[in-house]
C-alpha cells in the first residue's frame, strides 16, 4: 500500500482515497479491499481466522505501531541527496495514517 501513497488524493491524476483499494482482501467476517476502510478490529479479525489469535495479533501490532515513528526518522535520515522530499513526505505520512487505523 505504501507505493501508492504519493497517486493517493484529490487531483486530477490521482486515487481519490475513498476507493483506493488493495489487491488482497484483509478477511475477517467479511472481506475488506478499501485502504482507508481497514482497522485494526479487520487485522485482528483475520489474525483470529488464520489461527494466529487475537491477542497474539494485538501484541505483534503495538511492536509495529511503538516503531513506526522512529523508522520514519530513520527513513528521511538515510534517503540519499537529492530524493524527492514530497514522495518521502508522502510515503511516510501514508505510514503514519495507516499506523493510526491501527490504533482504531
Amino acid at each position: 500500500m505504501l507505493s501508492a501513497h504519493p497517486i493517493i488524493g484529490p487531483g486530477k491524476r490521482q486515487i481519490a482515497p475513498q476507493t483506493a483499494r488493495l489487491t488482497m482482501a484483509v478477511r475477517g467476517s467479511a472481506d475488506h479491499y478499501l485502504a482507508n476502510k481497514i482497522h485494526r478490529r479487520h487485522r485482528l479479525a483475520q489474525a483470529r481466522q488464520v489461527g494466529l489469535g487475537a491477542a497474539s495479533a494485538a501484541r505483534l501490532i503495538e511492536e509495529v505501531l511503538a516503531g513506526v515513528e522512529g523508522t520514519a526518522d530513520k527513513i528521511r535520515r538515510r534517503l540519499p541527496a537529492g530524493f524527492p522530499p514530497g514522495v518521502a513526505e508522502t510515503k511516510l505520512s501514508g505510514l503514519r495514517e495507516q499506523a493510526a487505523r491501527l490504533m482504531e
